[in-house]
Parts: structure tokens; C-alpha cells; sequence
């Protein structure tokens, strides 16, 4: 299970359904191709194609559905 500010361990988890709060850095966002979607910034995102590094910033939350997904510190 991930923790509530970033994957465990910082490594790529297969995530059904899963909010990271928002916290007071930034961070960076990944996803493995394949998956469905994220929501954060108000919008959802297709995570189909995969992507590395994307910076979620600062007072952010996100919502990850059915996506193999890391979050990290900058």
C-alpha cells in the first residue's frame, strides 16, 4: 500500500484506486504505459502512454486509478 505522500519505498507500484495529499514540495509523478488515468490540477490525465519525471507541484494532490505509478521528492 502506498504511503500518503509518495510511493513505498519510491518505486513503482500497481495502484487500483489511491489519493497522495497534497504536501508543501514538490514532486515528481511517473507511470508505466498501460494504465487508465490520474486526476490532479483540477483535470484528469490518460496514463496509457507512459511518462518519467512530470512534476506535480507543491499543495497538489493526486488521484491515481488502475496505473502502475511512482511518486517521489524533487
Amino acid at each position: 500500500m502506498p504511503e500518503a505522500e509518495q510511493t513505498t519505498n519510491g518505486d513503482f507500484e500497481e495502484i487500483k484506486y489511491h489519493t497522495f495529499r497534497a504536501v508543501e514540495y514538490d514532486r515528481y509523478m511517473s507511470w508505466k504505459d498501460g494504465g487508465k488515468s490520474i486526476f490532479t490540477e483540477g483535470l484528469f490525465r490518460s496514463t496509457q502512454n507512459a511518462q518519467f519525471d512530470v512534476i506535480l507541484q507543491r499543495d497538489q494532490l493526486v488521484l491515481v486509478i488502475n496505473t502502475t505509478f511512482k511518486l517521489v521528492p524533487v
